[in-house]
C-alpha cells in the first residue's frame, strides 16, 4: 500500500492534468486483474471504472486530481507528506486494499470509480454520470476526519418567476413589487434550516 500510494503521490496531478496519473493507475488496475473502463472527460484526461465483476452494487469513488503546488512523497516515522496523500490518493490507495480484500473474500459486486477534476468542476463527476453503472451506493473517499459523513454541501440551483403590478412610486399601495416578493423570499431563505 505504502508503494502504491508513494507511486501517485510523485505524480504530479493538478486538474485537468491527470492523464499521467491515471494511465499508470488504469494499468495497474488491470495487471491486478479488474475489468477496466477509460471513460475520456475532456482532452487527454479520462475516468477511471474499473469492476471485478459484472455488475456492481457499491462504487468506491475518489478523484485523481489534486491542488497546487506539487509535494513529492516524504515519509518522516508513520506519517507520509505529499501532495494527495490525504486528499484524495490516500483514499484510492484504501478503496484498492478494500477491493482485494472484497475480492479475497468472495465477493464482486462492486467498482472503483476514480474522476478527474473534483478540485476544480467535478467534471469527472458529472461525466461518470453518462457510465450508467447502476450502482445503490457510492462511498466517497474525502478527508472527513475518519467520521462517515452521509451527504454533502452541494448547490441548488432553479429559476424563480415573482409577478406583481405596475404602479406609481407617488402611490405604491396600488402596485405590488415582484422585486420585493423576490427579496423578502431571499430573507426567508437565509434564515430557514438547510440540515447539516
Amino acid at each position: 500500500m505504502i508503494k502504491l500510494l508513494e507511486n501517485l503521490i510523485n505524480i504530479p496531478s493538478l486538474s485537468g492534468e491527470e492523464a499521467e496519473v491515471g494511465r499508470f493507475l488504469l494499468q495497474r488496475l488491470r495487471e491486478m486483474g479488474y475489468a477496466v473502463q477509460r471513460q475520456a472527460v475532456d482532452g487527454e484526461t479520462f475516468n477511471i471504472l474499473a469492476m471485478p465483476g459484472q455488475s456492481a452494487k457499491v462504487l468506491l469513488c475518489s478523484h485523481l486530481d489534486t491542488v497546487a503546488p506539487f509535494l513529492p512523497f516524504r515519509r518522516q516515522g508513520d506519517v507520509i507528506y505529499g501532495r494527495g496523500a490525504c486528499d484524495a490518493k490516500g483514499q484510492i490507495v484504501a478503496m484498492v486494499e478494500a477491493a482485494e480484500r472484497l475480492r479475497s473474500a468472495g465477493v464482486s459486486n462492486f467498482g472503483l470509480l476514480f474522476v478527474v477534476g473534483e478540485e476544480a468542476s467535478s467534471r469527472g463527476a458529472k461525466k461518470a454520470v453518462e457510465l450508467n453503472v447502476g450502482s445503490r451506493y457510492v462511498v466517497v473517499g474525502e478527508p472527513t476526519d475518519n467520521k462517515l459523513a452521509v451527504g454533502q454541501k452541494g448547490v441548488l440551483m432553479f429559476h424563480l418567476t415573482a409577478k406583481g403590478t405596475g404602479g406609481h412610486s407617488s402611490l405604491p399601495q396600488l402596485g405590488e413589487s415582484a422585486v420585493h416578493k423576490l427579496v423578502a423570499l431571499g430573507a426567508k431563505w437565509l434564515d430557514m434550516d438547510w440540515g447539516e
